[in-house]
């Protein structure tokens, strides 16, 4: 009889050492199984062969589903995580028109030129680049109180369906007060930092206009304008 059990105690160990060392092998291979990192352009989809509660770090970056399918949204960097696995994911533009300019709002106006170059024009309070570009010649800085608060860039007319193409791959529209041609970078006025507006201001160029959300707040909270009128009057400012 203690034979029969020493036996039989033998065997179920084996078989609880088989079982666990089976289920170790299928996490490790599931895990070598998903990348560490992924590069995707704006819109595109990318499937990860595992389900689960998969969450991401900027839903405006990438989102991704239980199922594991990762949905590109614009442009960034984002990690998207199930449990213990983690995967980088970088979420690249399908256009892009020109460089953006600086948008590190309350940078000094030293800072900005050790950044951008000293070839720029100096107009009252602001800072302004020519550019090698054909499409988008100049880009515009302007501050106050020694602190970046608008950043522009000037783009042909010409461009006009790539330039779309250009911030719809960086930025969410939004309508404010009834106004559009306006975008941010978050899904909300809440979580933004940055707002943009487009303006039509001669009829070979657009202006398109960055402003720090903040600086746009305090303007929209104390004047009676529209956000049009707000971008316009810098504008106006800005190129003479």
């Amino acid at each position: 009889m203690k034979y029969l059990l020493s036996i039989l105690t033998f065997v179920c160990c084996l078989l609880l050492s088989s079982c666990s060392k089976e289920y170790t092998s299928s996490r490790i291979n599931m895990n070598e199984n998903i990348p560490r990192s992924i590069s995707i352009k704006v819109g595109a989809k990318y499937e990860i062969n595992a389900t689960g509660n998969w969450t991401t770090t900027n839903d405006f970056v990438a989102s991704v589903s239980n199922e594991g399918i990762v949905e590109a949204k614009h442009i960034g960097q984002c990690v998207i995580s199930n449990g213990n696995i983690k995967c980088n994911v970088k979420v690249s533009a399908n256009t892009t028109l020109y460089t953006e300019p600086v948008l590190q709002w309350g940078m000094s106006k030293s800072k900005l030129i050790s950044i951008e170059g000293n070839n720029y024009e100096v107009s009252d309070n602001s800072i302004g680049y020519m550019t090698n570009s054909s499409t988008a010649p100049l880009k515009i800085y302007a501050f106050e109180n020694d602190r970046l608060y608008v950043s522009g860039v000037v783009v042909k007319i010409s461009s006009s369906e790539r330039l779309s193409d250009h911030l719809l791959d960086r930025y969410q529209p939004i309508v404010v007060n009834g106004s559009s041609n306006l975008f941010i970078d978050a899904y909300s006025l809440e979580k933004a930092t940055t707002i943009v507006y487009m303006e039509l201001y001669t009829v070979e160029y657009w202006a398109i206009m960055y402003m720090d959300i903040d600086y746009f707040n305090s303007l929209n909270s104390t004047k009676s304008k529209v956000p049009e009128d707000l971008f316009r009057d810098t504008i106006s400012s800005l190129i003479k």
